[in-house]
């Protein structure tokens, strides 16, 4: 999938013109996604009713039970998940001078902290999302 986007790009001279950053990225993101798509679906029929649900075309709509459900369920994660995609870093970076110490301690916590979490969703979970289990 990958060879043919760049294929096109190359043969259009789309890699040439002048797009804002953030259009390039989300360009990028939706291949990216496009491309995870094919690899959690079973066959290409499946890929292709999971790529119209996620531009909800033969959906229930954009928020059914089950959206409710997790949405409620995950709101935390959602809420830590929105604040780690800030530039927390850049942030952080202006004000080093002043929490130098506090961040080369708390660092290491954080990370060890957050390979707990996703360790024990691992554990708790009966679904194994890791691709290769799948082969």
């Amino acid at each position: 999938m990958y060879f043919v986007l760049l294929c096109v790009e190359k043969l259009t001279g789309f890699e040439k013109c002048s797009v804002p950053l953030w259009l390039a990225w989300i360009y990028t993101m939706l291949f990216v996604v496009l491309g995870w798509v094919l690899f959690r679906a079973e066959n290409l029929t499946g890929a292709v009713k999971y790529v119209l649900a996620m531009f909800g075309i033969g959906a229930s709509g954009l928020l059914d039970a089950k959206a409710a459900y997790y949405m409620a369920e995950y709101k935390l994660f959602f809420l830590l998940a929105i604040a780690a995609s800030l530039p927390i870093a850049g942030w952080l970076g202006k004000a080093k001078e002043h929490l130098d110490g506090a961040i080369s301690v708390l660092y290491p916590v954080w990370i060890m902290g957050v390979y707990a979490v996703a360790v024990s969703f691992i554990v708790k979970g009966g679904y194994n999302p890791f691709i290769y289990f799948n082969f």
